[in-house]
């Protein structure tokens, strides 16, 4: 945009060409003095001029060629900005003829080091500061490369909370993607929901922008998924990872947010109860401002309508081709690529040419392997349509049969992690600590921890069945090669058998009265 560019000096006409044109401003000239000086511009180049170029009625001086002549004259009497450039173009970077959906920030304020650019609403207290920099945190592994950001885990000298930091070198990318992170700041921070990575600030520090997330210390789906097995049971598929997604993306498309770049790299999780998490908001677009007219996102699961657009190089290219525009349904397509992928193990169009992907993902329909069920099939074959407009939404994709069946209750959906469960035994023996409350208090606590292992067995009984664990409490155990994204095919067992233990030990204790507490055993986690 014109107000990103630098501005043309002032330069002479080359031979052979036509100088630039600029309009005469209105008015002519206001003073007498201004017309000395014109009329020592225009006949100073030596021809002996009663009045200088300042105006006086000494002799001109000998100037430079481009300050001679008529154009350096209309130069001279056009009003200029600061940096030196002319009306015109501080008309053109004047916001009223800015292209829709710019996002650059307000100037930063004087004195301070550096431009706090969003915050959260719900700032927790040990992370409030006047201002935001980067000397307030240790920086520590690199997570990830970008193309055009850096992301490393970092802890807050202040609140000792560990954070995620992303960092983007205003300096080392082009116009459209300083436009992509404004916006992307600007989106995330109005975004407030239980499956999405907290953005707590953004500033501007040099020319560094930095945004401090959420830290999900359970990893991203992508990782998970290789590192067990590559593809996970529908049970497990539904209620780990498609329910909780669908939702957010329900909250997304209700705010005209279309988030553009969905991947199992882009689905992080909480390590305790493995909370799904949608994170990276930098291909993210509010159709409530701008048309989508952009090839953007990861090519395995770009829609068809997506391919049909060209990339650009500045942020208002195309947008006033409506025939380019599409519409929130292409995150519905990339439903239905990860869930093939999930039930399947690979994305459904990829290829090692990338040309071969695009005339896939056009025009083949993906092959579904019989082992799915009638409901994952129907699935995955709506949420792929080539035609948007038939195109199923995200809100039909949370109430389809196949989801409604095998979600589960909203309590029931997290599955805890190994070190939760074995903090169900662990406590028995701290319940003590309140035995001057009474023995009522100490047995209310010790149903307490029984029913809690015995619901976490349950729900981890239910998610492994689906994986095709058959289990026996105390006896032996039979497994398949089948693998759940969070717990391998040994650990499964030693959790599911501690678990049991823990859960008799704590029933044991509430039997035989507060005196058994001290005798309970921790049941510890081999993972």
């Amino acid at each position: 945009m014109a107000a990103n560019q630098p501005a043309a000096g002032p330069a002479a006409a080359q031979p052979g060409q036509h100088p630039p044109q600029q309009a005469e401003p209105a008015g002519g000239f206001s003073t007498l003095s201004a017309a000395k000086k014109t009329i020592g511009k225009i006949f100073g180049a030596g021809a002996g001029s009663a009045w200088s170029a300042d105006g006086s009625s000494q002799p001109a001086q000998a100037s430079s060629p481009a300050g001679n002549g008529l154009i350096a004259a209309f130069r001279a009497i056009i009003p200029k900005t600061s940096n030196g450039s002319t009306d015109s173009a501080a008309q053109d970077s004047s916001p009223q003829h800015q292209a829709q959906g710019s996002y650059l920030p307000p100037p930063a304020s004087p004195g301070r080091k550096s431009q706090l650019l969003a915050l959260h609403p719900q700032l927790p207290p040990s992370m409030q500061r006047a201002e935001w920099c980067l000397d307030d945190y240790i920086v520590m592994d690199k997570l990830y490369t970008g193309y055009a950001s850096v992301v490393y885990k970092g802890i807050c000298k202040r609140s000792k909370e560990t954070v995620v930091l992303k960092s983007y070198t205003l300096s080392a990318i082009c116009e459209l993607y300083q436009h992509q992170i404004y916006r992307e700041v600007r989106l995330h921070s109005s975004l407030h929901h239980e499956n999405i990575v907290k953005l707590f600030a953004a500033f501007k520090e040099g020319d560094r922008v930095v945004m401090v997330q959420e830290y999900a210390d359970g990893g991203d789906l992508f990782t998970l998924l290789q590192k067990y097995g590559g593809r996970l049971g529908e049970k497990v598929a539904v209620q780990m990872v498609l329910d909780p997604f669908l939702r957010v993306l329900q909250y997304l498309h209700t705010r005209s947010i279309v988030h553009r770049d969905i991947k199992p790299e882009n689905i992080l999780f909480t390590k305790g109860s493995m909370c799904l998490k949608l994170a990276d908001f930098g291909l993210a677009i509010d159709l409530r401002e701008e048309r989508a007219v952009t090839r953007a996102g990861t090519l395995d699961y770009m829609a068809p309508e997506i391919l049909r657009c060209p990339y650009k190089s500045k942020p208002e290219e195309n947008k006033e081709k409506e025939h380019l525009h599409y519409g929130n349904t292409v995150d519905s397509w990339a439903v239905g690529v990860l869930t093939f992928e999930l039930l399947v193990g690979c994305p459904p169009f990829y290829d090692q040419s990338r040309t071969n992907t695009e005339a896939r993902i056009k025009s083949s329909v993906p092959a579904l392997p019989a082992t799915l069920t009638e409901g994952a099939r129907n699935f995955v074959c709506e949420a792929l349509s080539k035609d948007p407009t038939t195109r199923p939404t995200c809100l039909d994709l949370v109430h389809h049969p196949w989801i409604e069946m095998l979600r589960a209750r909203r309590s029931m959906r997290v599955l805890p992690a190994p070190s939760q469960l074995a903090a169900a035994a662990e406590a028995a023996p701290h319940i003590t600590a309140g035995a001057a409350a009474g023995p009522q208090l100490e047995a209310a606590a010790l149903k307490g921890v029984a029913c809690e292992a015995a619901g976490s067995l349950q729900r981890l009984e239910g998610l492994l069945a689906d994986d095709g664990c058959a289990a026996g409490v105390g006896g032996g155990v039979h497994v398949s090669a089948a693998s759940s994204p969070c717990l391998g095919g040994a650990a499964k067992i030693t959790a599911l058998n501690q678990l049991s233990r823990a859960a008799a030990g704590a029933a044991a204790a509430v039997a035989a009265g507060p005196q058994a507490v001290q005798t309970l055993p921790p049941v510890p986690m081999e993972m």
